[in-house]
């Protein structure tokens, strides 16, 4: 008989062992926290094996997995934004749901509005560096009405004369202006027939971008010339355009000639809208457009010496071989643009003259406009039309007529104080501009006046000398009548080849 033992083990299943107690089943393993083994339908099974084999073929040949047996999966688009990957997101799955979603919060993917649009900064910079459909270059070419001359085309006069006669003009009936043939585009858009037209999808331009157009013109302009004896009778007979020349000097050659004036015509015209007048007062203290006066700059000899200083007249006496530049800047009002108003520029001269068209040219600008953002109408209007062109220090044509003008006003509202301010230096500047202008003239004319003493005196000592020597021929030939008659014919003979020859050498010192 088998005995137990009274003591007790912690571990129940060495104590069973221990009582002898018989084993009636197979001892099973214990393992800690082993699931439950699933049981899946074999035919499930057989669907997912095949749905696996097909997105895995589906995935190699990049074909559609489009089978109405197998299991499809969408697809989930999220945006992520740089927020998201500096703060917790909930990421928690919710399960017993077919496709998995996340918890997320709209708030989390928002990001601060930094104003970058980086299509629109590039559509920007295309559309500055892209070339518009407004500006251009323009230049008169040579072979335009060969009549009026090559380089030197011919400006009109107001008489009926043979100067003004031409392919167009073939009576030379006095012409007050002239177009001028700007039919050579160097750059950008050609002109029509020589004239700027506003077409609507000029306008439309202008409109859209907050633009305006902007001309610049420069013409050089130099006189015909005339002979010597001309210029002595028309200063004998007291004429205007002679009268602030120096007198002329008997046996001095004479380098000056007409105080041509050139000008420089701006005109707008239109077969549909007709004239009309832009009238608030523009950049330069006039109306804007004036169909009936229309747009002006002007240069002459007698200014533009002026212009250059004391010393350039002093070292240019004369002006039968100068050319002189004159520049026209003006600014189109956008506030009064019509459909199919054209632009044309025209020349005249009060003399006879000439403009070389390899220094001429007409160019079209495209610019923001400088008067936007401005309320008051008759304030804005100062920023258009013709532009004063303020004279500089270094050597420039410009219009002088409007020199001493205010420059346009800037961007704002000025106060009228500082107006003030500045059209007193203006006007106290120009009084003391002229007055030292009237100096230099004075001082010019001086001089002009001691040269031709000097000439003068010249000229007395060669007449003594002549004497003088014709009474020790008279002399030494016995006083008679013939030899008196020899002498006299052969004295003169010398003394005309020496006065030729020294006028020949004046005239080459002048040149």
């Amino acid at each position: 008989m088998a005995s137990y033992s009274n003591s007790k083990s912690k571990n129940k299943k060495v104590d069973q062992v221990k009582m002898g107690r018989p084993r009636s089943r197979p001892r099973k393993k214990f393992t800690k926290n082993k699931p439950k083994k699933r049981k899946i339908d074999p035919f499930i099974a057989k669907k997912e094996n095949e749905s696996r084999r097909l997105l895995s073929r589906a995935d190699k040949n990049n074909i559609p997995a489009n089978n109405e047996n197998s299991i499809i999966f969408e697809q989930i688009r999220k945006n992520y934004t740089n927020r998201s990957v500096v703060k917790n997101i909930d990421t928690a799955f919710s399960y017993y749901k077919f496709p998995p979603t996340t918890k997320l919060n709209v708030a989390d993917f928002s990001i601060p509005d930094q104003n970058i649009d980086i299509l629109e900064n590039v559509q920007k910079s295309l559309e500055k560096d892209a070339p518009d459909n407004i500006s251009g270059y323009h230049q008169i070419p040579d072979s335009i009405y060969p009549q009026l001359g090559g380089k030197y085309k011919k400006t009109s006069v107001r008489w009926q004369s043979t100067w003004n006669i031409y392919e167009k003009n073939g009576t030379g009936w006095g012409e007050t202006k002239r177009q001028a043939p700007f039919f050579q585009t160097i750059y950008g858009q050609p002109l029509i027939d020589g004239k700027f037209y506003l077409t609507p999808d000029i306008i439309k331009s202008c409109q859209e971008q907050g633009k305006v157009i902007k001309f610049k013109i420069q013409f050089r302009f130099q006189m015909k010339g005339s002979d010597e004896a001309t210029m002595r009778r028309r200063y004998s007979e007291g004429k205007g355009e002679v009268k602030y020349n120096p007198p002329p000097v008997e046996g001095v050659p004479y380098p000056y000639d007409y105080d041509t004036q050139f000008n420089i015509w701006l005109s707008r015209r239109s077969a549909v809208s007709g004239w009309h007048y832009d009238g608030p007062m523009g950049n330069d203290g006039k109306h804007i457009y004036n169909p009936q006066s229309r747009v002006q700059a002007s240069i002459s000899y007698r200014r533009y010496r002026e212009y250059r200083g004391r010393q350039w007249a002093i070292d240019n006496p004369g002006n039968k071989n100068q050319s002189i530049p004159c520049n026209l800047h003006y600014i189109i009002d956008p506030r009064v643009m019509k459909e199919f108003d054209y632009w044309e520029v025209a020349t005249n001269g009060s003399n006879a003259g000439y403009y070389l068209t390899d220094a001429c040219y007409w160019e079209v600008e495209f610019i923001d406009d400088p008067g936007k953002g401005v309320a008051d109408y008759d304030q804005r209007s100062k920023y258009y039309g013709k532009q004063v062109i303020l004279p500089k220090k270094k050597y420039g044509g410009y219009d002088i007529r409007t020199q001493d003008l205010l420059p346009a006003i800037g961007p704002g509202s000025p106060n009228k104080e500082q107006l003030a301010k500045n059209a007193a230096a203006a006007a106290k500047a120009a009084r003391e501009k002229k007055a030292r202008e009237d100096a230099a003239y004075k001082v010019w004319q001086n001089l002009e006046s001691k040269r031709i003493a000097a000439v003068k005196a010249a000229l007395a000592a060669i007449e003594a000398a002549k004497k003088a020597a014709l009474d020790k021929v008279f002399k030494d030939k016995g006083n008679t009548e013939a030899d008196k008659a020899t002498g006299v014919a052969s004295f003169t003979s010398t003394i005309q080849t020496a006065k030729s020859l020294a006028k020949s050498k004046s005239s080459k010192g002048k040149t």
